[in-house]
């Protein structure tokens, strides 16, 4: 019980509680005004703010591999959105007439 309630009254967890509780918040938002293929993607920005945030708060060390692999993420959903507003942005095909085959 103890280590509950030290969980539920330590600052840092509270303050990371409630940011993604507005995280949820705003996403919930975003996807009921927007399709899911625009704004998934930009959930990985997360990747790039999180290794921020840990490198200046934390003062984390963050390997130019790690860094790398941050981009190819970000770049692939950067990806998937372009394709996706691509796709908008096409113009429909029409689909042929149906045939008329009746003998009368």
């Amino acid at each position: 019980m103890s280590l509950i309630k030290r969980g539920a009254t330590n600052k840092n967890i509270l303050t990371g509680v409630f940011f993604e509780a507005i995280f949820f918040g705003l996403l919930l938002y975003l996807l009921s005004q927007k399709d899911v293929s625009i704004v998934w993607p930009l959930t990985a920005l997360g990747f790039i703010i999180t290794s921020l945030a840990a490198r200046i708060f934390l003062k984390e060390e963050i390997s130019s591999v790690r860094w790398a692999g941050i981009c190819l993420i970000v770049l692939g959903a950067g990806l998937v959105t372009w394709s996706a507003k691509q796709k908008e942005n096409e113009p429909e095909e029409q689909s042929p007439a149906p045939a008329n085959y009746s003998l009368l």
